[in-house]
């Protein structure tokens, strides 16, 4: 992934009871074993409060740690109101998406790549993640395509994506990608995903335990911080 800021913080202070509290609307936790990381999706930067893993829980945007812990991000600004519910991170895959040789031309299939890369494509890197998640949150479509008609469409998505002008990391891949299977009228989970010691960012596609656009070793190293 790109633009990434990842900045350590100081550790928190632990104390004997537990209390529940929501993250701010903008953050994503994600409990890496000792160690907390932290996504603001507003200007796409990761930090790190090291530690805290071994004090709080987090489950969507509920968070579990003691009263004087919560205190202290209550002040840092990472607290806020109870919020929609978020999603909930897919399964671990076990699978690569099976992709069709497909050595006929989609026709269909093909103008539904060219037609998404116009709108989104092209236009990705005037753009913020945080305009990038509210253009795939604007609507959640009910999908009614089949994991294989999924797999059709990402079998043309890779056959064309290296002749689309201008290339990109993850973020422009699964952005895509995701664009065009929604176009279609299916939907698939964005997920998001850390690591750390070194860290590192990545994010991906899934459909149930099937990973799209990548391999599930790859994948599995990375703990899901926020899904779309």
């Amino acid at each position: 992934m790109e633009n990434q800021v990842f900045a350590p913080a100081a550790p928190l202070a632990s104390g004997p009871d537990g209390a529940v509290a929501h993250l701010s609307e903008h953050l994503h936790f994600a409990v890496v074993d000792e160690d907390v990381i932290v996504l603001d999706e507003r200007t796409d930067a990761y930090s790190c409060l090291p530690g805290a893993g071994a004090v709080i829980q987090v489950c969507g945007d509920r968070i579990v740690a003691p009263e004087p812990v919560l205190e202290q991000l209550r002040d840092g600004g990472f607290l806020g109101p109870a919020g929609d519910s978020r999603a909930v991170a897919p399964p671990a895959p076990t699978r690569a998406l099976p992709l069709p040789l497909s050595p006929a031309m989609d026709v269909v299939a093909t103008t539904r790549f060219w037609w998404s890369w116009w709108r989104e494509g092209r236009k990705f890197e005037s753009r913020s993640l945080a305009k990038l998640l509210a253009t795939h949150r604007r609507h959640s479509p009910s999908s009614s395509l089949s994991e294989e008609e999924v797999a059709r469409l990402t079998a043309v998505f890779v056959r064309l994506l290296p002749w689309a002008p201008g290339q990109g990391a993850c973020l422009y891949r699964a952005h895509l990608l995701r664009t065009l299977i929604r176009d279609a009228g299916g939907d698939v989970r964005w997920v998001f995903g850390v690591r750390t010691w070194p860290f590192s960012a990545h994010c991906w596609l899934q459909i149930g335990d099937a990973v799209l656009d990548d391999e599930p070793d790859r994948v599995a190293v990375y703990t899901p911080i926020m899904v779309v």
